[in-house]
């Protein structure tokens, strides 16, 4: 049986995924259903794994969700936003 190190391992290979391919498809809004699809085809067993990573990446605020989490508003997945410094002038 895998160990917990690779399970874990495993875990943050797809969390890493998940957060490029939402990086590559900002402009979409993506479900979980969708990144499984885009990721590993129509495989209904990898869609519990990218629910749980895509929950992980919330946590860690590597991404946003929004929707309420439904079946008429399903939650999606984005970007979070760039964070931009504020410039500070000084008068001299």
């Amino acid at each position: 049986p895998p160990s917990q190190r690779s399970c874990k391992l495993a875990s943050m290979t797809i969390a890493d995924d998940i957060e490029a391919l939402i990086k590559r498809k900002r402009r979409l809004s993506l479900t979980e259903e969708d990144i499984a699809d885009m990721l590993f085809g129509q495989n209904n067993a990898s869609q519990q794994r990218v629910n749980s990573a895509c929950r992980q990446l919330v946590a860690e605020k590597r991404l946003v969700r929004q929707g309420n989490g439904g079946p008429s508003d399903p939650y999606t997945y984005h970007p979070p936003p760039i964070k931009r410094r504020h410039r500070v002038y000084q008068m001299s």
